[in-house]
């Protein structure tokens, strides 16, 4: 028995082993420099064993870190424009962890009469800005921008379109270094076709001052800079998809750009009760919205933008309960039903002027204006039985609640004759107004 008992005891351990071996996911970490210690930020490093492989770019600092690894025994390549390709095998003795010994990549000696880069790297890091191949990361046809995004390392896209990057939000689009669509990042990553952008860059903004003096002060903002294809930069555009589902829900939508050099049109409409982005939530809500975006450059001293938009929403909250609660001497039983319903009506309009008479003078005039209706309507019915007393309760709650912001910003900034010098002037007027109506019953 005991001859017998030990080999099935054997034969159990192994198969655990190799079940945990399958399972185990390895991390395998490192940095890319030159001969001269300092980091190639941007090159493509590869790591395969036998059954799979993955690749990617290395960090502004030249790190990267695999955390998918299958196996132990693994072959590990390094390749940057210029030097001379690194591969080496490597095997993970202890632990799960791996930091491979710093790969120093050297330069290619050889002197050639002519060399040709037929291929862009997709990743380039400079000070203030990375910037992204569109090519180098591949969607479907049709596609819009925000497929490219999900691609991109070190960028987030939640299900509402909000997207960030290291953590923190983007917060305003540009297209060719113009805003565009303000600050509607979510709507315009949806409207913009994938197949036109030549380059996606996140660029740390520190605003129009240190642009012109390069100056930095405060915290940068978070800004998507996105760069059209030069033989892209005519033409029309559109989609529109729509949708039928159970219980009456519906859902439509309709995108459009138009576009003549430096001059962009978008459109942006929808319409549906799914309970989609910014219409979520409890109940049934009813989205109608749309917008409307231009920008034109008509020459190198005078370019504007601006965009409209307009957001409705109706949601309807019917919710029941009924609770028993019993008690030392008796059962207290309660019935209640209430019935919520609110409408928001919102209005956004923004846009900037910019003129540079000459080099040395710079005017940006940005007007905001917002409106917005809030509405709302909520009622409460219970029933509640307490040995022989029986009380009902009636509740109504009406609210109105009105907001307008208008905001203009001016910038102006003068260069003067000595070198680094500058002479510059911002204001902010800004209008509040805010009503509020409730009655209660």
């Amino acid at each position: 028995m005991n001859l017998l008992f030990k080999p099935i005891l054997l034969l159990l351990l192994l198969i655990g082993i190799a079940f945990s071996s399958k399972a185990q996911n390895y991390v395998v970490k490192g940095k890319v420099l030159d001969t001269a210690g300092l980091p190639l930020p941007g090159a493509v490093v590869r790591i395969s064993w036998t059954t799979d492989s993955l690749a990617m770019s290395a960090s502004a600092d030249g790190a990267f870190n695999f955390n998918k690894v299958k196996s132990r025994q693994f072959t590990l390549s390094a390749a940057f424009v210029g030097f001379q390709e690194f591969i080496k095998q490597y095997s993970i003795t202890e632990g799960t962890t791996f930091t491979a010994p710093d790969i120093k990549l050297k330069l290619i000696a050889n002197t050639l009469d002519q060399v040709t880069i037929s291929g862009v790297p997709p990743v380039r890091v400079m000070e203030d800005t990375v910037s992204f191949n569109a090519a180098s990361f591949p969607v479907r046809e049709g596609d819009a921008v925000d497929e490219i995004l999900k691609k991109l390392p070190g960028i987030k896209v939640d299900k509402d379109g909000n997207v960030t990057n290291q953590g923190k939000p983007v917060t305003k689009i540009r297209v060719n270094g113009k805003d565009f669509f303000g600050t509607d990042v979510a709507t315009a990553i949806k409207n913009l076709p994938a197949d036109i952008i030549q380059n996606l860059q996140i660029i740390d903004d520190y605003g129009e001052q240190a642009k012109l003096t390069g100056i930095k002060t405060g915290e940068p903002e978070k800004v998507l800079n996105l760069t059209i294809q030069p033989d892209k930069k005519k033409g029309y555009f559109a989609r529109a998809s729509g949708g039928l589902g159970n219980s009456e829900r519906y859902n439509t939508s309709l995108r459009a750009n138009s576009m003549k050099g430096e001059r962009m049109v978008s459109f942006d409409g929808t319409v549906n009760n799914a309970n989609l982005r910014g219409g979520g939530g409890d109940g049934i809500t009813t989205r109608n919205a749309g917008s409307v975006n231009y920008k034109n450059e008509w020459n190198p001293k005078v370019s504007a933008d601006g965009g409209y938009n307009f957001n409705n929403t109706k949601n309807n909250t019917v919710s029941s309960a009924y609770t028993q609660n019993f008690l030392q001497e008796f059962t207290r039983f309660e019935d209640s039903r209430n019935d919520n319903q609110s409408t928001r009506f919102g209005h956004d309009f923004w846009g900037n002027l910019e003129l540079k008479p000459d080099s040395m003078n710079f005017l940006k005039i940005s007007p905001n204006f917002s409106y917005s209706i809030n509405e709302g309507l909520y009622g409460g019915v219970s029933n509640i039985v307490q040995q022989d007393l029986v009380t009902n309760r009636i509740s109504n709650n009406i609210n109105n609640d009105r907001n307008l912001n208008a905001r203009t910003s001016v910038f102006f900034n003068h260069k003067l004759a000595k070198k680094g010098r500058n002479f510059n002037f911002s204001s902010i007027g800004h209008i509040f107004k805010h009503i509020q109506k409730c009655l209660f019953g």
